[in-house]
């Protein structure tokens, strides 16, 4: 044992990996729908081997991790965060903003009089509040890791018990009926607030043997279709029983067969004599694809118009984030995102008219990101005094800007949902694997059992005076209130629970807009006592 232990202590990446492996798997335990998450399994585990091994871990692993991290939940905010501000939610604005002020005077009162240390302060801050990436934000020591790791899982628990039971009680209601009021309200509003599954023409598929003799043998795609205007689009071509893959300047040849779409009486109107039609479905099944357009171009023309043309199905149509309602006469409208069905080829050529074709891809602009990241840690050594703010903060608020950015012009900075998902949760474990190591042991004496204790109140506190405030001040109803409460205390898993316990998800609109805003306060909550707190 003592062997392995040596082992391990000289191989202090091999304890990170360990770590994370093992803080996964903790993580994933389920006690009915509750979880301890990734996050506190791997403290958990990273406190337990740092019981019986001591590590030496360069710090410059942690900086690398929480810059990642914390560039990453800017970028995912930055849509949000924006629209949140300039959006009718301002409301849910004001309830984050109170929130957050509250929590940071109750957190600096307790440093002011001397109750918590600096880093008791930071630990309590990232853990009472769930906010994490505090702790990233702000050099700590180990004593922060400590207060961080046993008033997240306190933090966590109270979150998800105020949302359900204590914060319904103080609204003299219950999650089910504040959900019932909500959908009868939204029911009683006469405006739409977003176009779903409107159907336009619909479109038909034909397959033909181009035989000898026709006059389509030796003609482009393109030229072909150019005789029908947009009323008929070439789906597919097959070649020697190949399906062909073909572009507008692909010829076609002598026995070809080739699948037409368009409207049934334009589908009528094209038969010719030199061109067998076949039935098998082979060739006439022709597949239907989602995609998003986003509009570059001014076309003058109604949009439904102009999809109808092409047998597209619009599906949602948003203005610079906002949801459109869309009748016959709307107009197609630079920066606007329409959400589409219908063949690839046709969703192409519309596309190329008015915009392009929005892709998610799978690579990211990797460019695009370092650059950002380097801005952020030169920006974070700039001094104001002694003070700064740290790379790790510039990287959270340049992340916000670049996540923007990239909403309004998706070509330039993708950063795939698959890399941000990796570099925020295995980035901020990783970070807390390496801060847990490194930590040593401690005991769950009574200095720590007040440490829980006050870590109670630091969760309850905003809380409870940010609901009173929101219900009779903001006169806001009670699921928005539910909802903005789990989102500006940043706790996921007290939204989840509401959820579970009603089946709807009437509360998801004010989480996601106090979600985004107190993801960013609370972090600068965080720098800020950490500045004004010696």
């Amino acid at each position: 044992m003592k062997d392995f232990l040596a082992f391990i202590s000289n191989n202090p990446l091999l304890a990170v990996f360990v770590c994370i492996a093992l803080g996964y798997c903790f993580g994933m335990i389920k006690i009915r729908s509750f979880s301890f998450g990734a996050t506190i399994g791997t403290l958990l585990v990273g406190f337990i081997l740092s019981r019986f091994v001591t590590f030496t871990i360069p710090g410059i692993m942690e900086t690398v991790f929480s810059i990642l991290f914390c560039f990453t939940i800017g970028y995912e905010a930055g849509p949000a965060f924006f629209k949140s501000l300039r959006s009718n939610g301002v409301k849910f604005v004001i309830q984050s903003v109170f929130f957050c002020a509250i929590a940071f005077i109750f957190l600096f009162v307790l440093g002011i009089v001397g109750i918590l240390d600096h880093n008791s302060v930071i630990g309590m801050a990232a853990g009472a509040l769930t906010q994490s990436s505090i702790l990233t934000a702000v050099e700590t020591g180990a004593n922060a890791s400590i207060v961080y790791a046993v008033t997240y899982i306190f933090g966590m628990v109270i979150a998800i018990l105020f949302a359900t039971v204590l914060g319904p009680f103080i609204l003299r209601t219950t999650p089910q009926k504040a959900v019932k009021e909500k959908l009868s309200k939204s029911k009683s509003k006469a405006h739409v607030q977003e176009l779903e599954h409107i159907t336009v023409s619909p479109i038909r598929s034909r397959a033909f043997s181009v035989n000898e003799g026709s006059s389509n043998i030796g003609a482009t795609v393109e030229e072909i279709e150019s005789k029908y205007g947009c009323d008929l689009q070439i789906a597919k071509i097959f070649r020697q029983d190949k399906e062909l893959k073909f572009d507008p300047s692909t010829v076609i040849e002598v026995n070809d067969i080739v699948v037409l779409i368009s409207s049934v009486e334009n589908l009528i109107s094209i038969d010719d004599e030199y061109m067998a039609e076949l039935s098998d479905r082979k060739y006439t099944d022709i597949e239907l694809v989602n995609k998003e357009i986003f509009v570059t171009e001014h076309y003058d023309g109604a949009l439904i118009s102009l999809l109808s043309s092409y047998g597209i199905v619009l599906i949602k149509a948003t203005l610079r984030g906002k949801a459109l309602a869309v009748t016959e006469d709307t107009l197609i409208q630079k920066d606007m995102c329409i959400t589409v069905s219908g063949v690839r080829s046709s969703i192409n050529t519309v596309a190329d008219k008015i915009g392009y074709v929005k892709e998610a891809g799978i690579s990211t602009d990797v460019p695009f990101v370092f650059i950002a990241l380097a801005a952020a840690i030169v920006i974070g050594s700039i001094k104001f005094g002694s003070f700064s703010f740290g790379g790790s903060t510039c990287a959270l608020i340049i992340g916000l800007l670049c996540g923007w950015y990239n909403n309004r012009s998706p070509k330039t900075g993708k950063f795939p949902e698959s890399a941000r998902w990796f570099l925020k949760s295995v980035g901020l474990n990783l970070f807390i694997a390496v801060k847990a190591l490194t930590t040593g042991a401690f005991a769950l004496d009574g200095k720590m059992l007040l440490l829980i204790g006050i870590g109670v109140a630091v969760t309850l506190v905003p809380h409870v005076v940010t609901l009173l405030f929101s219900k009779y001040v903001l006169k806001m109803d009670n699921a928005d209130i539910l909802g903005g409460q789990c989102g500006s205390g940043t706790c996921t898993a007290a939204l989840n629970a509401l959820t579970d316990t009603t089946g709807s998800s009437a509360f998801t609109t004010a989480f996601a807009t106090t979600n985004a805003i107190s993801s960013i306060l609370l972090t600068l909550v965080g720098v800020l006592l950490a500045g004004l707190i010696i």
